[in-house]
């Protein structure tokens, strides 16, 4: 098996903690399709659902949670179809392009946690290596004998292409979807084109820093974005480690840690934000830090409810309850310094979460 992401047996229990915890499941896993012709359909576990075509490496479709194909390649003529895929890296040779034929690929490992397959090009030039996780996909250029390359993302985000789209670059910058993006994306070069209706980010990130133009415009009715591109000159070069990855978050704030992660090959930490994430939502209250030192706890819905705060020794520090969508604040100096558990009950349901009070 090839790649950092190594699983022990005591990090193999400490994932299926977290995901019970979760409340969720392995969802890993691999079947025949046809997916616009003979592909694989690589099922995840927060990361939506990736077909890779066999006749040439290339993505065809990635589709979320509610149906949404973030790629969408057909036979249509152009932009709206032929167009499209991940990561159509050699041109005019079409190799990792959807809808050719232009590699042999098999799959070369199977595990609960990855899923390697290995693509070979036609021409002898090129061998590049796709792992899937439950949380992202890598692909490693491990032998480019060719004229330069690139790595595209021809697509459709969130289903199609709309005004409420924009593209968000590592850096924090960020434009609509109608506008181009020009330069090179500073280290870490990743971006992200984000639909805020859909809730939902495609992810694209490039391991080796480099100089080359990173070119982003509009070919209506798909985005045509390049690592190592401007206009159809190619930059990259000899091997290069790429990722692919749905993220349920719409904001740089959010998505650049989890990019971080990815690039990191930190498959544990990416499904951790996630659990942070959902426990966050199902949370009754919400917790504020307050200039003064101060903490404040909100109430999200009205309805009976006690809050208890506990020292790390089982001591009550703290009490509250009411029937109201109230609002508490525990005053700097009325609680000794510390790491406490906040126990809450609201509306027949209990949850609990660590508070620090400095």
């Amino acid at each position: 098996m090839r790649g950092n992401t190594r699983f022990n047996k005591c990090m193999g229990i400490a994932l299926v903690s977290l995901l019970a915890l979760a409340g969720g499941v392995f969802a890993l896993g691999i079947s025949d399709v046809n997916d616009e012709g003979d592909a694989w359909e690589i099922t995840t576990a927060i990361s939506g659902t990736f077909y890779l075509q066999k006749n040439n490496g290339g993505l065809s479709s990635l589709v979320d949670g509610d149906g949404q194909d973030w790629i969408g390649f057909n036979y249509g003529s152009g932009a709206s179809g032929i167009y499209r895929g991940i990561p159509n890296m050699v041109y005019p040779e079409n190799i990792g392009h959807p809808g050719h034929n232009t590699a042999s690929c098999s799959k070369t490992s199977e595990s609960d946690n990855e899923i390697e397959i290995t693509c070979n090009s036609n021409n002898g030039c090129c061998t590049y290596i796709w792992t899937f996780t439950d949380a992202y996909a890598k692909l490693e250029c491990t032998q480019m004998n060719t004229h330069n390359y690139w790595f595209l993302y021809e697509g459709t985000p969130g289903g199609a292409v709309e005004g409420s789209d924009v593209w968000i670059t590592s850096d924090g910058s960020s434009g609509s979807c109608s506008n181009e993006k020009g330069g090179d994306i500073p280290s870490p070069e990743w971006i992200a084109f984000a639909d805020a209706n859909n809730g939902r980010s495609i992810l694209l990130t490039h391991h080796q820093d480099d100089n080359s133009t990173d070119k982003y415009y509009l070919m209506h009715p798909m985005t045509v974005f390049g690592f190592g591109r401007d206009g159809m000159s190619m930059y990259l070069s000899g091997q290069n480690t790429f990722n692919v990855a749905l993220l349920d978050e719409t904001e740089h704030s959010a998505i650049s840690p989890i990019a971080a992660d990815i690039m990191a090959d930190d498959y544990v930490s990416v499904l951790l934000h996630k659990q942070i994430k959902a426990r966050k939502a199902a949370s009754p209250f919400t917790v504020s830090y307050l200039g003064d030192g101060s903490i404040q706890i909100n109430m999200k819905e009205s309805g009976a409810h006690t809050l208890n705060l506990y020292t790390l020794t089982g001591r009550l520090a703290a009490a509250y309850n009411g029937n109201e969508r109230a609002q508490y604040v525990i005053q700097t100096g009325t609680v000794s310094p510390g790491a406490y558990l906040l126990r809450c009950k609201a509306n027949g349901t209990a949850f609990s979460r660590d508070l620090i009070i400095e």
